[in-house]
């Protein structure tokens, strides 16, 4: 069954020397019986028994197994043969303290697919004396115990071969012959190959006797049995030196002189010993059976070597460890070094976490965000305002982001019907000039009061009334509140004044400039606006850049209930005199671009135009010529503080394709004005610079005049009232100091051109925003679901309130971060792994010797790994768990300081179910990665070397 041919094996020590501890040995151990290996230490039993076990490697040479020459194994296959056909027994027992005594010896049966059984596992206590310690730890047992177990393991899955290093090494003498009697059982089916220095039990138990020296052998001697010299009937002569007197035997007076002739001639000491246990040592000792054969070891022969006559073909089982055997000796581990696991483990957590808060932050999304924080609000009312996405009029653009269009009839008659248990009312945009107050506050929405409205949102009026008639209009508790003891403008017959107003009666009576007719303030109402929130905001309107300044420009400021003009429910709102905006009959088609007001012009153009190439000639412009005016306009506007002016430069040239934007002055770098007049001065000359600019960059500069005038070319207009599309032919570019883009024609072109056209396209509508009221936070984000999507790539609604500007510039900001909140969580997961994988190093170190125990039984490299992923799957799904308990909490705790500590009121950061399944993912990824790199060295060892502990 099992031969070794011409085997050598060489070890070389670290300063480079060579020791041949195997030179050229060819062994054939046939198939079962008990051989002992013996010899001095050094002189290569050892290594035999590890060679031939598949412990170790050899440098040359081959192990046959059942006819199956090693010379093709790989190191899986000596795994399998281990696993398969033999049982070790070791010097130092090498159990595994993991796990109970029952279950260290199941262990053997269940690397091969089997299931052990309870009473094979009591069957083979109850042979090694060892009966009801099923349940005990290796903690609990003696050396001798131990050891009995050890022999127990090996013989659960019935090995072909049994190899025992030093079996009785470390146990007293009575145990150790209560182990060689058990081998000796076991070698009349098995083989069984015992390395021992011990040559006297080795001359009692062994069937055969290998003796080496310096890496060969020596001797190699087979016990035979010899006659007995039959003296007399009573008394014969065994191995020509033992007298042995049968039980019951009288001797004759012959007998008698032959045993005093012996007695006589001996020099040494003799015993008589009638004792029966005394006289069963001594035939153990001296080799005499009840037969009265003796024995004695004479040189091997082939015929010598013990066969079975069945031929068996090799046939291996491949181990698989069990998950939760592999689970128990993962965590086994964990209770070593703690202070580096918990070290290694907040760490962890600690980059995880980073990682985490990271993902949160780059995969920030205004619609999720939005939802939680209406659902967060409660407000008592939401409204809607329409927007319609870059997409839709620059499909090529690499950025999306979404344009203010109208609210028609047909989309408010389509959400009361689609939500029929909500009450919509529209929101004008409004016709009244804004209150300029010191901090350039603007109200843009109007709503109708009708008695519906009113009860709906439970207004209270604080002072006042309602208005009577279209020149009346009732305003917010919010807004006064944001004048109160501030300057504002306001209409005083035929000129604006400038006034401030401390309390409501004040501001009763106020009239509010307007293009076309005096609205005068005859009541204030209260919108039931947080007054946490108004407070707030008020205070920060006493402060240079104040939190709120984003939010109340894009958010409640711009839509919504509590910042807005109440207006008599037969008010004509006219939205057409804005000249920004422009009213459309056909869908949203077309391209993103200027608003331009028509002039019609029969010849010549403004001093400042700029003519383009072939053009330079014209006087007059034909049909569908047209020149293009940019508008270029200077702003001045009260600060907050009194009697100062800003001023505010802007222009549309770096729409046209240009690089660069003429803006020498601009009022948020902190130009401001003592007077109006220092103002208007300094506007003066910012008109001269930009003269000087545009003669320098445009005129007198072919390159950019190229750029304008192939971007111009590309131009394409559509009347307000006609949805076709018009492309004239652009001669020359000029600029004025106005608020309009002016386009420039031929009277011939008059109509079709129209008075009015725009690039802008804006839906069709009479309305600017829609108001609902609340309905319970979970239906409220439901319904921001339904209605909103900030990504879209078509029409949609946006949320207008407290946190839509703060959102937006959230959004904008945490999107250009997610390439550096990427990076930044790649490298913490790295990190993270990095710790586990050195965590799992000290382990591996730890726990080496068990893992060699565990692949002398069988097991594979596999398995290996499969223990210590779960170590790194029970630390990580720790960090898991602790970390996303952190995120949540952390997010939260963001959130909640935003709102109570910086007034700032949106839900910023959204845990999803995206993050907790990164969170989890990374870990198990690392968990994976950490465990694999350090268990690859391991699983590659031999496992001698792991048994012994070797670097």
């Amino acid at each position: 069954m099992l031969e070794i041919r011409n085997v050598t094996k060489v070890y070389k020590s670290k300063h480079g020397q060579s020791v041949t501890a195997l030179d050229n040995v060819s062994i054939n151990f046939g198939d079962k019986g008990l051989i002992f290996l013996l010899g001095k230490s050094g002189s290569g039993k050892s290594t035999i028994l590890n060679t031939i076990g598949g412990l170790d490697k050899f440098d040359s040479g081959e192990v046959v197994i059942n006819g199956k020459s090693s010379k093709t194994f790989k190191q899986a296959d000596f795994d399998a043969y281990r696993n398969t056909y033999v049982g070790f027994i070791f010097q130092e027992y090498n159990v595994l303290p993991e796990f109970n005594v029952e279950k260290n010896i199941a262990l053997a049966i269940e690397l091969q697919g089997k299931k052990s059984s309870r009473d094979k596992v009591d069957e083979l206590l109850e042979m090694v004396d060892m009966t009801g310690y099923n349940k005990r730890k290796p903690n609990q047992l003696s050396g001798g115990q131990k050891q009995r177990l050890a022999i127990a393991r090996a013989l659960i899955k019935d090995p072909q071969i049994i190899m025992a290093d030093e079996p009785t090494g470390a146990l007293d003498s009575n145990t150790g012959r209560q182990v060689f009697d058990t081998l000796k059982r076991l070698s009349a089916n098995k083989l069984v190959i015992v390395v021992s220095h011990d040559r006297e039990n080795a001359e009692i138990y062994a069937d055969r006797i290998i003796e080496l020296k310096d890496g060969r052998i020596i001797s190699d001697r087979t016990k035979h049995k010899t006659q007995p010299k039959n003296q007399t009937e009573s008394l014969t002569v065994v191995n020509n030196s033992i007298m042995h007197i049968r039980s019951g035997s009288s001797l004759s007076s012959s007998e008698q002189k032959l045993l005093s002739d012996v007695i006589s001639r001996t020099n040494s000491e003799l015993f008589v010993v009638a004792n029966p246990d005394v006289n069963k040592e001594i035939r153990r000792i001296a080799r005499i059976d009840n037969n009265g054969y003796g024995e004695e070891f004479v040189r091997t022969t082939d015929d010598d070597i013990k066969r079975d006559d069945k031929a068996t073909s090799f046939k291996t089982v491949k181990s698989k460890l069990k998950s939760k055997d592999a689970m128990k000796m993962g965590y086994s581990s964990l209770k070593h070094k703690r202070g580096k696991l918990v070290i290694s483990m907040f760490l962890t957590i600690f980059a995880i976490c980073i990682f985490a808060f990271a993902d949160t932050a780059a995969s920030f999304d205004q619609n999720s965000s939005m939802q939680q924080t209406v659902a967060d609000l409660k407000s008592d009312s939401l409204t809607f305002a329409k927007k319609y996405s870059s997409k839709l009029t620059d499909p090529d653009s690499t950025s999306t982001y979404l344009n203010n269009a109208y609210i028609s009839e047909s989309d408010l008659s389509e959400l009361k019907s689609e939500y029929p248990s909500r009450t919509f009312w529209p929101s004008y945009r409004t016709p009244i000039y804004n209150f300029f107050i010191e901090r350039g506050m603007h109200i843009q929405s109007a709503y109708i009061i009708t008695e519906d409205l009113r009860s709906k949102f439970d207004f209270t009026l604080l002072a006042g009334r309602l208005p009577t008639n279209a020149s009346e209009v009732v305003i917010t508790k919010a807004m006064f509140e944001c004048c109160r003891n501030r300057q504002i403008r306001v209409d005083n017959g035929s000129t604006t004044v400038e006034k401030r107003v401390s309390s409501m009666d004040e501001m009763i009576g106020v009239y509010i400039p307007n293009t076309s007719s005096k609205y005068k303030v005859v009541g204030i109402i209260d919108t039931k606006l947080d007054e946490k929130w108004l407070t707030d905001f008020v205070a920060s309107l006493d402060s240079e850049g104040g939190v709120f300044s984003g939010m109340a420009n894009l958010g409640i400021l711009e839509c919504g209930p509590h910042f807005a003009y109440y207006l008599y429910d037969d008010t004509d709102i006219d939205d057409s005199s804005d000249s920004g905006v422009y009213l459309h009959t056909s869908d949203l088609d077309g391209y993103l671009g200027f608003s331009c007001s028509v002039t019609a012009q029969n010849e010549g153009f403004p001093a400042n135009t700029t003519k383009f190439s072939g053009y330079s000639t014209l006087t007059k412009l034909g049909k569908k010529q047209a020149v293009l005016s940019i508008s270029c306009s200077i702003n001045s506007y009260y600060r907050y503080y009194e009697n100062t002016y800003q001023i505010d430069f802007y222009t549309n040239v770096d729409r046209l394709g240009l690089n660069f934007t003429f803006i020498p002055e601009h009022g948020d770098n902190g130009n401001v004005y003592a007077s109006e007049a220092e103002a208007n001065a300094k506007i003066a000359d910012i008109k001269t610079q930009f003269s000087n600019w545009w003669s320098t960059n445009i005129v007198n500069n072919s390159t950019n005049l190229a750029i304008i005038a192939e971007n111009l070319g590309k131009f394409g207009f559509s009347n307000y009232s006609d949805s076709s599309l018009i492309k004239p032919t652009f001669v020359g570019i000029t600029y004025h100091w106005g608020n309009n883009n002016v386009l420039t024609i031929s009277p011939e072109s008059r109509n079709d051109f129209g008075s009015e056209v725009t690039r802008s396209f804006i839906t069709s509508g009479a309305y600017y925003a829609v108001t609902c009221t609340s309905s319970g936070s979970s239906k409220d984000r439901q319904l921001v679901a339904d209605l909103c999507d900030y990504k879209t790539t078509s029409v949609t609604y946006t949320v207008q309130n407290e946190a839509s500007g703060v959102l937006e510039s959230f959004g904008s900001t945490l999107k250009s971060m997610t390439t550096a909140f990427l990076y930044i969580g790649i490298a913490f997961a790295i990190f993270s792994a990095l710790l586990v994988m050195s965590y799992i190093g000290n382990s591996i170190s730890y726990k080496k010797k068990e893992i060699g125990v565990l692949r002398a039984l069988g097991a594979t490299g596999r398995d290996v790994y499969r223990i210590f992923t779960w170590e790194s799957l029970i630390i990580l799904g720790i960090v898991a768990a602790i970390s996303l308990i952190i995120l949540f909490g952390g997010c939260i705790a963001v959130n909640i300081v935003m709102k109570n500590q910086l007034g700032i009121y949106i839900t910023l950061l959204v845990v999803g179910i995206r993050q907790i399944a990164l969170v989890c993912g990374v870990c198990f990824v690392i968990a994976l990665i950490a465990s694999f790199f350090p268990t690859f060295r391991i699983s590659r060892m031999q496992p001698i070397d792991a048994m012994q502990e070797r670097k």
